[in-house]
This record gives C-alpha cells, structure tokens and sequence, in this order.
C-alpha cells in the first residue's frame, strides 16, 4: 500500500468516526453495555429454543419459531436447569378446573333427590329420600350441602317435590 493509499484511507477512517460515535459506538447495538446487570434483565425474557433464520431466500426451520436475538449462555443454562416449571402452571391450571369441575358435577349427581327418592301417588319423599337427606345433612361437606330434586312432566308433582 503506497503512502498516499494509506493517507486516504485514515482520512475516511477520520471522517466516519464522528458519526460511528454519533451512533453509539462501532459494536453497539442499541442495548445495555454487555456484562451489566441491565444487560442480562434487558435478555431475560427472550423465548426458549433455536431461532428461525432466513437463508437463501426460506425462513429455517419452516414452522414458526423466535426470530429475536439468541438466548445468552447463562439464560439457555437456566432454562434448561429449571425446564418444565415456567411451561407447566398454565396447563396445570386447565387440569385444575377440569378435575374441579368434575368433582362438582359428581357433589351435584350424589345430592341430588331422584324419582325413586319420592312417593309415585303423593310426590313426598319415601324412606329412600329421607335416608338420602339425613345423609345429605350430616355427612356431606358444608360446601357441598345444596338439595337438587329432578323435575318430572307434571309441573304440580314437580312444585310438590321442591316445596
């Protein structure tokens, strides 16, 4: 490289410096300085997995994954070390409220007053129902301790039941 090759390119090197630092440095990115506390809490939430990058025209792999920067080494370690906990208390929480909808649904079946729990003539409640409500008031949780009477045909039979 002659002299006046290497004068000429210091002198760009020299004018483009300004504006590189205008732009927060050569390296920057925009973020928090790598290392800092900031730095790690700015990367914490970034998704688990590999990333989708385009190459040669087609995003890879072809289903959707994250496209934002890589996961730090330190995250990816935490991730792993503590993998299924953050993923599992939603569907943990969909468990929940299905099994606790069942166990409802079967208080409701177990406490309800059915036709062979009542007279065919008087609709009044026979030895069978007045087992099934000295059970339902002694032995069946508070919480669960609300009488349901199938309806039948005869809205009269029916109001004679609930009454």
């Amino acid at each position: 490289m002659t002299v006046r090759n290497w004068c000429f390119a210091c002198s760009m090197v020299l004018l483009a410096l300004p504006q590189a630092v205008q732009a927060e440095g050569i390296f920057s990115s925009g973020g928090p300085d790598a290392g800092t506390p900031e730095y790690y809490d700015y990367y914490s939430d970034l998704p688990v997995g590999s990333r989708q990058v385009y190459y040669k025209g087609r995003w890879w792999p072809n289903r959707p994954r994250p496209t934002v920067h890589k996961q730090l080494p330190v995250h990816k370690y935490y991730s792993a070390h503590f993998w299924p906990h953050p993923y599992v208390c939603q569907d943990r929480a969909l468990v929940e409220s299905v099994n606790h909808t069942q166990i409802e649904n079967g208080w409701i079946t177990a406490t309800t007053f059915y036709d062979y729990h009542f007279d065919p003539e008087t609709h009044e409640l026979n030895t069978a129902g007045r087992r099934h409500l000295s059970w339902l008031l002694t032995s069946v949780p508070k919480e669960y301790r609300n009488p349901y009477v199938t309806s039948t045909f005869d809205p009269v039979a029916t109001q004679t039941r609930v009454s």
